[in-house]
C-alpha cells in the first residue's frame, strides 16, 4: 500500500493491482507486500524477474499479521514452475518481534515445492501410524508426483509413489484436432508383519512382501481413435480389502485390458483384449473381441415417420477361468450379429414404437465341445403418452411450475430360439437369452419449476414405477411359479433452493432440502423387501444434515446420521453416527474437529467402530496450498447410505 507495482515503463496503484486480481480471478495462496517499491519484468519464453526493495511479505490475512518476513531486497525470478527466490538482510517476525535474522537466503523452489503432510492416529488393527505424504517437486520427472512413507506399530513401513500426468479427457474438447493423452500411476509395497500372516478379515497371506501396482493411459491417437489401457496387479487377494477397502467394496475390480474405440457418424468399432492375471474367478477373459455397430440409419418411410435399421456385431474369443482342478476352464470362439428394425408412430395422443430384431450367434464349442449355431427372431413394441399442465403460481422462489405424467406399456415376446441356453457355454448375458413372453409397464410423474428472477428450470419432484409380467410363470426368475414380477419404484423430492430469516421468507441464508429413496415390492407375499430412504438438509456454505434409512428384509436395517458444520471461517466439525436397528446398537460413531491456521488446516478426529472392534485416533496437519491427490487407506472410510438413488431415468 505504501509503494506502486511498476512493469518496467508502466506505474500501477495498488487499487489497480486490486481490480486487475478481481478481473482475472487469480487463484492461489493470497500473498500481501508492503514495500516502498515493487518492481516487475517479463521476458520471453514465460520468465520473469520481481524485485522488491524494504518490504514485508505474509500469507497472514488478519490486519496484524501473526508473522511476516522483511528484507531490505528480495528477488524471485524464473518461470511458473521453476523459480529463484534469494532475500538480503532477512528478519522472521511474529507479532512484530523479530525471531531471527539472516544475511542472505536462497531458495530452489524446484526442490523445495512444499511442506510434507504428515497424518498421525492409532487403530485396535494397525496400532499406532504415521503417514507422510509429499508432493515431489515439478520439473524433474513428466506430471505431477506424489511420494508416500507409511508406519504402521503392527505391520512395519510401507513406501509408494503415486502420479499423475497428462490432461483429464473432459479437457480434451478444447483442442480436438491435436494429439492429448492422460494417465496416473499408483504403486506400493509393504513388509506386512502381522502375526500369523493374517490380516483382519481372516484371510492368510502367502508371503510378507505385499504390493500393489496400477497404471492407467488414455490417449487421442490419429485418425481420432481414442486408445485406453489399463494394468492392475496385487501381490495376494487380500491386500485389496486390507489396504484400499473402499474400492474393494465398491466392486471395483482387478482388470487388465487395452480398449480401442473409433466413432464415424453412424457407425462405431471397438476393440478389446482383456486378459486375467490375477485371480478373481468371475473374471471372462476376452482375447480379443471386436465390435461394430449402427446408430439409427433411417430406411423408408411409414406413415410419415421413418424405419430406423440397426445392427450390431461382435467377434471375440472368451475364456473363463475355474477354480477347481478338475474342472477345465470354459473357452469358446463367438460371432454375434444382431439386426432391429424399429419406429415411432403418433395416433392421436398415444406413441407407438414397433420393433423387429434378428439375431445368429456362432461358437466354436458348446457345452460338449462341438461347434454350434443359435438363432434368435424376437418382436415387440411399446405404446406411452405424455400428459402435461402448467401452473402460474408463485411459491417460495419459483414462479410456474410444469406437471407430466408418462405411463408406457411394453411387450417383446422372443418367438422363435433354436438353440437352449442349456446347450451354450455361459459367458455373459448374450449366451443366456430364452425363449418367452414378457410384458413391462412404467409410470413417470415429475414435477419441474422455473424460478422468477433468472429464467433456469429445477426438478422438484420425480415418482418412477415400474415392473413386468411374465404370461408364463416359469419364465419369471424374480419370483418362481408366478406371474407378477418385484415392483420397483424411485423417488426423488427437491424442493429447491428456500430463502428464509427469522422473521420470514427473504434473501438472507440458502436451504436446500433433499429427499431421494428407492424401494421394492413383492405383490404376493404383500410386503416391502427393499426400501432406503435418504434426507438431505443443507445451508449453502455453513452446515450439511444427512440422515438415511437402508432396509433389506433378509439382511440389515440400519439408521445413519451424519452432520457437518462450518462454524465460522476456521472452525469445522462432523458427527457420524451409524444404528443398528435390530440388534438395538450403536455401530459406528465418528467425531472431527478441524480448524484453519493461516494456510494450514489442523484435523483431529476420533472413531469407534462395533462392528469391526476398532478405536481409531487421528491427528493430521497440512498446508491448504498441498496438491490434490490423495492416498486412501481401509481403515480410514465412513459408511454411510449408498444406493443407486440417484440414476433416475431421464435425469
Amino acid at each position: 500500500k505504501n509503494g506502486s507495482f511498476q512493469n518496467l515503463s508502466n506505474k500501477f496503484t495498488w487499487k489497480d493491482v486490486q481490480k486487475e486480481s478481481e478481473k482475472k480471478k487469480w487463484k492461489g495462496v493470497p500473498l500481501f507486500i508492503k514495500s516502498k517499491s515493487v518492481e516487475f519484468y517479463h521476458f520471453f519464453k514465460k520468465e520473469f524477474r520481481l524485485v522488491i526493495h524494504k518490504g514485508m511479505v505474509t500469507t497472514c490475512s488478519f490486519g496484524k499479521p501473526h508473522y511476516s518476513i522483511h528484507a531490505s531486497k528480495a528477488e524471485v525470478q524464473g518461470k511458473k514452475e521453476k523459480k529463484i527466490i534469494t532475500l538480503h538482510s532477512m528478519t522472521f517476525q511474529i507479532k512484530n518481534s523479530p525471531l531471527f535474522y539472516l544475511p542472505y537466503f536462497y531458495w530452489d523452489t524446484t526442490w523445495n515445492p512444499f511442506v510434507p503432510s504428515i497424518r498421525l492416529g492409532s487403530t485396535s488393527q494397525f496400532g499406532g501410524f504415521a503417514l507422510l505424504k509429499w508432493n515431489l517437486p515439478q520439473g524433474i520427472l513428466p506430471g505431477k508426483e506424489t511420494f508416500l512413507l507409511d508406519y504402521f506399530q503392527k505391520r512395519g513401513v510401507g513406501t509408494g509413489l503415486m502420479a499423475e500426468f497428462g490432461k483429464p479427457r473432459y479437457r480434451w474438447e478444447d483442442k480436438p484436432d491435436k494429439r492429448a493423452f492422460y494417465g496416473r500411476a499408483d504403486g506400493y509395497f509393504i513388509h506386512d508383519q502381522a502375526e500369523n500372516k493374517q490380516d483382519r478379515s481372516g484371510f492368510i497371506f502367502p508371503r510378507k512382501d505385499r504390493y500393489w501396482i496400477k497404471w492407467l493411459h488414455m490417449e487421442r491417437l490419429p485418425g481420432d481413435i481414442l486408445f485406453t489401457g489399463e494394468y492392475q496387479r496385487y501381490s495376494d487377494n487380500g491386500l485389496q480389502l486390507e489396504y484400499k477397502e473402499k474400492e474393494a467394496k465398491e466392486d471395483k475390480g482387478v482388470e487388465n485390458y487395452v480398449y480401442f474405440q473409433k466413432n464415424m457418424d453412424a457407425f462405431g468399432f471397438t476393440a478389446l483384449i482383456k486378459a486375467r492375471l490375477q485371480n478373481p474367478d468371475e473374471e471372462v477373459e476376452k482375447l480379443p473381441q471386436l465390435t461394430w455397430e449402427s446408430f439409427s440409419i433411417p430406411l423408408f418411410p411409414l406413415f410419415n415417420k421413418p424405419v430406423y435399421f440397426d445392427f450390431k456385431g461382435e467377434l471375440s474369443f472368451l475364456r473363463h477361468f475355474q477354480p477347481l482342478r478338475f474342472k477345465s476352464d470354459r473357452e469358446s470362439g463367438r460371432l454375434d450379429q444382431k439386426i432391429s428394425l424399429f419406429s415411432s408412430q403418433r395416433l392421436g395422443f398415444l406413441v407407438i414404437r414397433p420393433f423387429w430384431e434378428g439375431r445368429f450367434t456362432g461358437y466354436t464349442k458348446n457345452v460338449q465341445g462341438k461347434k454350434d449355431y443359435r438363432i434368435l427372431f424376437a418382436s415387440g413394441g411399446s405404446l406411452s403418452s405424455h400428459f402435461w399442465r402448467i401452473y402460474s403460481l408463485p411459491f417460495l422462489s419459483f414462479s410456474k411450475w410444469k406437471h407430466t405424467i408418462t405411463p408406457e406399456i411394453g411387450f417383446e415376446s422372443i418367438y422363435y430360439n433354436s438353440l437352449d441356453p442349456s446347450k451354450i457355454l455361459q459367458f455373459d448375458e448374450v449366451d443366456s437369452i430364452r425363449k418367452g413372453d414378457s410384458f413391462t409397464y412404467h409410470l413417470r410423474n415429475r414435477l419441474l419449476a422455473r424460478t422468477s428472477k433468472v429464467s433456469e428450470t429445477y426438478r422438484v419432484l420425480e415418482i418412477h414405477l415400474f415392473g413386468r409380467f411374465f404370461p408364463k410363470r416359469k419364465e419369471n426368475f424374480e419370483i418362481l411359479n408366478k406371474e407378477w414380477g418385484l415392483l420397483r419404484g424411485e423417488f426423488y423430492l427437491n424442493p429447491g433452493t428456500i430463502l428464509f430469516d427469522k422473521k420470514g421468507w427473504s434473501p438472507i441464508s440458502q436451504l436446500g432440502i433433499t429427499f431421494v429413496g428407492d424401494f421394492q415390492y413383492h405383490p404376493y407375499q404383500g410386503k416391502i423387501t427393499v426400501f432406503n430412504l435418504g434426507l438431505q438438509i443443507q445451508e449453502q456454505n455453513r452446515w450439511n444434515f444427512l440422515l438415511s434409512y437402508r432396509f433389506h428384509r433378509k439382511t440389515s436395517e440400519a439408521l445413519t446420521f451424519d452432520l457437518r458444520i462450518k462454524w465460522s471461517q476456521k472452525w469445522t466439525g462432523r458427527f457420524y453416527y451409524q444404528y443398528d436397528l435390530r440388534q438395538k446398537r450403536l455401530i459406528q460413531q465418528s467425531y472431527q474437529l478441524g480448524r484453519k491456521l493461516h494456510q494450514w488446516y489442523l484435523l483431529i478426529g476420533f472413531e469407534t467402530d462395533q462392528g469391526l472392534k476398532d478405536t481409531r485416533f487421528t491427528f493430521n496437519l497440512a498446508p491448504l496450498f498441498m496438491g490434490t491427490m490423495e492416498k486412501t487407506f481401509g481403515f480410514e472410510h465412513s459408511i454411510g447410505y449408498s444406493g443407486e438413488l440417484y440414476r433416475l431415468p431421464g435425469s
